[in-house]
């Protein structure tokens, strides 16, 4: 499972909710859980500082991680 979908599952958020914290839009959530883009370092930040909340130890470098096709 790709780092943000793990962070996504763990805050227990929709991907229309995170995209709501991240400011970006729903499609933008799917795609960087599949791969297709990555987010910038204002929202990679924000997806460490939401999986530390959520009990996760997430590093930067783990969520520009490409997912294994």
């Amino acid at each position: 499972m790709n780092t943000i979908r793990r962070i996504r599952k763990a805050a227990a958020l929709s991907q229309s909710q995170l995209a709501k914290e991240l400011k970006v839009s729903q499609s933008a959530i799917s795609q960087y859980e599949r791969g297709a883009i990555q987010p910038g370092i204002k929202q990679a930040k924000r997806l460490v500082a939401l999986a530390a909340d959520s009990g996760l130890s997430v590093s930067l470098d783990q969520v520009y991680e490409q997912p294994e096709r």
